[in-house]
């Protein structure tokens, strides 16, 4: 969810965070990233 928007939801609520924060987001996004590519391609084998 956090990866398809265009601006971050500390952003978008004028919230500051700190630095663990911001990795802990980072990390995170990262991860649903590569979910998504993963179930992407196990679709895309399974379409075969």
């Amino acid at each position: 969810m956090y990866s398809k928007h265009n601006i971050c939801p500390h952003d978008f609520y004028n919230v500051q965070i700190n630095d663990m924060a911001r990795r802990l987001i980072l990390a995170f996004t990262d991860y649903e990233i590569e979910e998504e590519k993963k179930i992407a391609e196990q679709a895309r084998k399974g379409a075969r």
